[in-house]
């Protein structure tokens, strides 16, 4: 048999053969499911044969999964952004479209980066924003 991901009757789920391991004189398989988290596909190993897994375990596992994203019990990991990250993004949105828009840009870059650059917005304080207007209040 190939190496390589085969599907298998089941939909979303795919086994991997092990080379040169057996299991009841057949090649041992490994089985994986496939589901989407935040719109892109998660690829998670269930088993192989030799633990006790097969084709039909593997698609009722990846139904539970399905189940708990949709319904909220799991909740899809959320990368954190950084203020440089979130001021990327409303930039494109929406100061690109102003007439001073490098301005403001530069103005950006020069005073609030220097202070929150490569912080993560969750971990912003009260305090750190009160330095920032102290230091734009002196200019």
């Amino acid at each position: 048999m190939a190496t390589g991901f085969h599907k298998s009757r089941f939909v979303w789920v795919y086994y991997w053969p092990a080379a040169g391991k057996t299991f009841n004189d057949k090649p041992d398989l490994t089985w994986y499911i496939v589901y989407q988290v935040n719109k892109k596909n998660k690829w998670e190993r269930v088993g192989s044969n030799s633990e006790g897994y097969s084709a039909a375990m593997a698609y009722q596992i990846r139904a539970e999964r399905m189940k708990a994203i949709q319904t909220g019990v799991v909740k899809a990991p959320v990368k954190e952004m950084t203020f440089t990250e979130a001021f990327d993004v409303a930039y494109e949105r929406h100061f690109s479209k102003l007439t001073m828009k490098n301005e403001y840009k530069s103005f950006s870059n020069k005073y609030r980066f220097s202070y929150f650059g490569d912080k993560v917005l969750s971990s912003v304080q009260a305090t750190d924003i009160e330095e920032l207007m102290d230091c734009l209040s002196k200019l």
